[in-house]
């Protein structure tokens, strides 16, 4: 009976630590897929995106405020958008930098959610594919090694 207990010991050592074994892998996975789809999707289009929707922004609050800025210093700041030097007057570069700055942020926070829902759904798909067969694994290492009567070895 001691050799049962102590089989059992260890089978259940065994499964807490691929269970640790598992959960640090899919932490690890999810975080590298997050990494690669982030620096994808950023340098990609996103980055470009937010700098355009921030120069909109900009422009849109300066023709809705009556704010006088020359056409050809924001048709600049949309071909460099952190080049705020094209304004004069230090209010507008800062309102400009700091609309652009916004609009940048919201656009990486946006992004860095959606790469971690996809990253977790990602590894979520390959682990799922990989618990199966380690299951039907350890059952047959569980049949082999627990002492059992007949019928119950038929059940698994």
């Amino acid at each position: 009976m001691d050799s049962v207990r102590d089989t059992l010991g260890d089978i259940s050592t065994s499964c807490k630590r691929l269970d640790e074994s598992l959960d640090k892998d899919y932490i690890d996975a999810v975080v590298s897929l997050r990494k690669h789809l982030l620096m994808h999707e950023w340098q990609q289009h996103g980055k470009a995106l937010a700098e355009r929707k921030g120069v909109i922004k900009f422009e849109r609050h300066c023709a809705e405020n009556d704010i006088d800025i020359p056409f050809e210093a924001i048709s600049q700041l949309y071909d460099n958008p952190y080049d705020v030097s094209v304004l004069e007057s230090n209010k507008h570069k800062l309102m400009a930098r700091s609309i652009i700055m916004e609009a940048v942020d919201e656009q990486y926070s946006s992004t860095y959610a959606e790469c971690s829902q996809l990253a977790k759904e990602l590894a979520k798909t390959s682990f799922t594919e990989i618990i199966p067969e380690s299951a039907e694994k350890v059952a047959g290492t569980l049949k082999s090694l627990i002492p059992m009567p007949a019928f119950l070895k038929q059940l698994f």
